[in-house]
């Protein structure tokens, strides 16, 4: 059939298919279905490489007799180079579609369940996800994860970098963490056989943090910490009593605590850095504190979240520097410059005081391995190794007497700075 657009339009449906082939153009056909919707389609059928090969272009009006003709050409060309071109296309969008499907996202959530929650607590695991959400997932989480080169990736530490440099860092770790797990043990499912990550650096030198307040700016604290009234300022005490981690004190929960006993019992696992129960013996201002905590049946947590009761207080950074603030201003007061200080170095500081604690004959009234037991390590001559193996013994009674040392000296200091404010009649704020 000679195809002209008069002929196509004049072709009526029938009871049954109809085929009509153009003379000018091999295996280009127009199927006309039956009545009573006689759709109209285009076909073009022939052999390429010895298999009978048919592929289907669209309907007709909306692909013209000359579109069809023109695609039919171009299949006959490219079999006549052993090609199927339209099986190759078909191919080509079908492998875009899975590389669009593996997109950074899909990347991060398959790194975490395969590889970083095997090796992870799940604390670690909830900061992992809280970078990603943070500093990645707005720029790399909907790209193709064939998309992402060091460029990209380079790009997002030096923009991090300006404003956090350890922050930075952190970054870096976790992309060379995830990027190395990908182009090796999840080569096979990730299909990625170049690490973007491999020339990653970090941007910033680390520094291990020293610092430790003195008595005078223990005094600050203690006494600005009294006349808070922010949700936070409890919790921040409980650091100070007891030396224990931030997230440890934060995420404290009512059944660890037994406060007729005075105890508090950290049940390890996620809860802990190095996943030991950890007993903390309970000083009696801390009891009372603890007490006077608002419960709620909302939250399991003694600091919840007033946004969402159901969830830990957070956002501490506010509150934190509200308080260097006014103990700056205290520092200025009595002639004296104040560094900035952090949550962990006020366990620092307990660790520290506690090895300072001397009788009158210059002997240590707190022994190294009961400071490291305050602090749950297991490290020392005491714990480490064999010796952790064999001593299981927790030092409860010995850890309650530090704990009434270290609180004596922090009332000292406390007393101290209430007395200096009392003879200055000032006001205290934070």
């Amino acid at each position: 059939m000679k195809m002209t657009a008069t002929r196509l339009d004049g072709l009526k449906a029938s009871d049954r298919r109809q085929a009509f082939t153009d003379d000018s153009v091999p295996g280009l056909t127009l199927y006309v279905g039956p009545e009573p919707r006689g759709t109209k389609t285009w076909y073009w059928r022939g052999r390429i490489n010895s298999t009978i090969i048919s592929h289907k272009l669209g309907r007709y009006p909306a692909h013209t007799y000359a579109m069809a003709r023109a695609w039919a050409l171009e299949i006959i060309s490219f079999r006549d180079l052993g090609r199927d071109i339209v099986a190759e296309r078909a191919a080509e969008t079908e492998a875009k579609a899975a590389r669009d499907e593996h997109n950074g996202q899909w990347l991060f959530d398959t790194w975490i369940d395969r590889d970083a929650s095997q090796r992870n607590k799940q604390s670690t695991i909830a900061e992992k996800r809280a970078v990603w959400k943070r500093d990645l997932e707005s720029k790399i989480g909907a790209m193709s994860i064939h998309d992402i080169d060091h460029d990209v990736l380079d790009e997002i530490i030096c923009a991090k970098a300006s404003s956090a440099p350890i922050q930075a860092n952190r970054l870096v770790a976790l992309l060379c963490r995830m990027f190395n797990w990908a182009t090796k043990q999840g080569r096979r499912e990730t299909g990625l056989k170049a690490n973007p990550a491999a020339y990653l650096y970090k941007p910033s030198r680390e520094r291990k943090r020293s610092r430790v307040l003195n008595d005078r700016e223990l005094g600050y604290l203690l006494a600005l910490l009294d006349e808070s009234s922010s949700d936070g300022a409890p919790g921040i005490r409980l650091i100070v009593d007891t030396g224990v981690r931030r997230s440890e004190a934060f995420r404290l929960e009512w059944p660890e605590l037994d406060l007729v006993a005075g105890d508090w019992v950290l049940p390890g696992g996620d809860r802990t850095k190095n996943g030991l129960i950890f007993v903390v013996p309970l000083m009696s201002r801390t009891v009372s504190m603890l007490r006077a905590q608002e419960k709620t049946s909302k939250s399991q947590f003694v600091f919840w979240s007033r946004r969402s009761p159901k969830n830990a207080m957070s956002g501490l950074t506010k509150f934190h520097l509200q308080l260097y603030t006014a103990m700056e201003k205290m520092a200025v007061r009595d002639g004296h410059e104040l560094d900035w200080w952090t949550l962990h170095d006020l366990r620092r500081t307990m660790a520290t005081k506690m090895s300072g604690f001397r009788d009158r004959k210059d002997r240590p009234l707190i022994p190294p391995h009961v400071v490291e037991a305050c602090l749950n390590h297991v490290s020392g001559e005491a714990k480490a190794g064999v010796a952790g193996v064999y001593n299981q013994h927790q030092y409860y009674a010995e850890k309650k007497a530090a704990y009434h040392l270290w609180h004596s000296h922090l009332e000292s200091c406390r007393l101290a700075e209430r007395r200096r404010i009392a003879a200055l009649n000032i006001r205290l704020g934070a």
